[in-house]
């Protein structure tokens, strides 16, 4: 057998018509068996079932023995197995070099995110939210406005700085924020939302 020859593949002296039933054999996979192949064979080539024999004779049998069958098909088996390992290997990479799997690419998403919010956090509009609602009871109706921080909006900043941060491998430091201008109708708010309220002017 030369070395380019596979253990699967037509041996010397093997008969074409066997090799052809091996290779039936071959490709059925898990639900391989001579008798698979044999009854495969019979039903392409006999349309009457009661022509069909149940078993395969004695003769598929010394065959399968005699051209080891199982062998090569195991061997069969190991090299598509790492076939696919290798493309799956190679997809692999090619995926791992594309998009948001590199990151950088990942860093100039969260950094054009927040970009846009640090351009929202200049307005006034969006820094301070006016709440509007309207209370009816039965004998009355009250229209409020509340003016609120917008706490939200510096927690998503925080969130995307520290998504930065951790791309690059680094640590983001909490830095106290002072407002300067302060509307004088704010309610108690919750800058960094864990959980106290603090007063407009910080008490």
């Amino acid at each position: 057998m030369d070395e380019e020859r596979k253990l699967w593949d037509r041996m010397d002296e093997e008969p074409m018509l066997w090799y052809g039933r091996f290779r039936a054999f071959l490709l059925m996979g898990s639900r391989r068996s001579v008798n698979a192949v044999f009854s495969m064979e019979q039903e392409s080539t006999k349309n009457d079932e009661n022509l069909r024999e149940p078993n395969a004779p004695g003769e598929w049998y010394k065959t399968e023995k005699e051209w080891n069958w199982k062998e090569r098909a195991h061997k069969y088996d190991e090299h598509w197995i790492e076939e696919q390992d290798e493309i799956i290997r190679q997809e692999r990479e090619k995926v791992l070099r594309l998009g948001f799997a590199l990151d950088y690419k990942r860093i100039e998403a969260l950094n054009k995110l927040a970009d846009k919010m640090i351009q929202w956090a200049d307005e006034d509009d969006k820094v301070w939210i006016v709440n509007k609602k309207t209370v009816t009871g039965e004998n009355f109706s009250q229209y409020t406005e509340e003016t609120v921080f917008n706490a939200p909006m510096l927690g998503m900043i925080e969130k995307y700085f520290a998504g930065i941060a951790a791309e690059k491998g680094e640590r983001i430091k909490k830095k106290d924020i002072t407002l300067t201008e302060m509307p004088p109708s704010v309610y108690m708010f919750d800058p960094d939302q864990d959980g106290t309220e603090v007063q407009p002017d910080g008490n």
